[in-house]
């Protein structure tokens, strides 16, 4: 009896995937970019896009198919910025914890990371709320759609 040489199912390569560039929003501050940039995370602060409104570096950020990290709740409420991360493919974090300084901030991210990191493996566009506990909930597609088109929930 001769071996086989086809490939089983079990020995195909996972395709690897590259950690993500996270956009940090300018409603979190440069700080927070920083600190994930020495913990080893490839991070941008908003720079590139300061002053400008979400529904304009929306569209870059989802064509560089990186990852926004606000805490910037009309995210997930605003019709035309709902609207703009269907569009783009945004893939989008938003901190839901209140009272939290940029310390605590740039923490929960950290401890959240793997979370995002696994979750980004996904193709966008989608929004993924993230509390003070580091858990992530994703915003179900149909109620952005429905927000996407200005209908109340």
């Amino acid at each position: 009896m001769t071996k086989s040489t086809k490939r089983s199912a079990a020995r195909t390569r996972q395709r690897r995937h590259s950690p993500p560039t996270l956009y940090i929003d300018e409603c979190l501050g440069r700080g927070i970019a920083l600190r994930l940039q020495l913990e080893g995370h490839d991070a941008s602060p908003f720079d590139e896009f300061a002053g400008r409104s979400d529904v304009e570096f929306l569209p870059v950020i989802g064509e560089r198919q990186w990852v926004l990290v606000t805490k910037d709740k009309n995210v997930r409420r605003n019709q035309l910025e709902v609207h703009a991360i269907l569009n783009a493919g945004v893939r989008a974090f938003v901190i839901t914890a209140s009272g939290l300084d940029h310390q605590q901030i740039s923490d929960l991210v950290l401890r959240a990371m793997p979370k995002i990191v696994r979750v980004c493996r996904q193709r966008g566009p989608f929004v993924y709320n993230v509390t003070a506990t580091g858990a992530i909930s994703q915003i179900p597609r149909r109620t952005l759609e429905r927000r996407a088109r200005g209908k109340k929930i």
